[in-house]
């Protein structure tokens, strides 16, 4: 097991010290691969993905926004499925970006300038707590607590550079 992975299931992360990042989209800009584990509490299920992103530049404004697209495959119990994710990465500072759904609907503010930053979003009666983590220049990983009535959730990423 990489020192940094443990204790990251339960969305603890305190092996490797978090890198402080100053230029937000010149840590995000390129493409990454993920592996992910869903642990749901309720049925004690732990579900594995893995998948890609990319963080494309869009808009007029040099390093201004990125474009977040995600694909992931999943195997489930009755299907295979590529599940895709649009996000919406804008930089109104270097050190400061708000992430946003595709219909421009606010998702959370993220700032890395400790390397490590937690999040919160409510979407009716789920609450979902977020915490970001960048490891080193090419790996960062998020893990996502989701609480309402439907869901308990825990959700774990890590990412890694594929250029550069």
């Amino acid at each position: 097991m990489h020192d940094s992975e443990r204790g990251v299931e339960k969305g603890r992360c305190s092996a490797q010290s978090p890198m402080a990042i100053f230029d937000l989209y010149g840590f995000f800009h390129g493409t990454w691969r993920f592996e992910r584990k869903i642990h749901d509490s309720a049925s004690k299920d732990i579900r594995e993905t893995e998948g890609g992103v990319t963080f494309t530049p869009d808009g007029d404004v040099p390093g201004a926004r990125l474009l977040y697209r995600e694909s992931a495959e999943h195997d489930g119990p009755e299907a295979h499925s590529v599940l895709p994710r649009d996000l919406v990465f804008n930089f109104p500072t270097m050190t400061k970006g708000e992430v946003r759904f595709a219909d421009g609907t606010l998702f959370h503010v993220l700032d890395l300038g400790k390397g490590i930053v937690r999040v919160q979003y409510e979407n009716g009666n789920e609450i979902y707590h977020g915490l970001y983590r960048a490891l080193e220049f090419g790996y960062w990983l998020s893990v996502w607590r989701i609480e309402g009535a439907r869901s308990n959730q825990i959700i774990t990423t890590h990412y890694r550079r594929l250029d550069g």
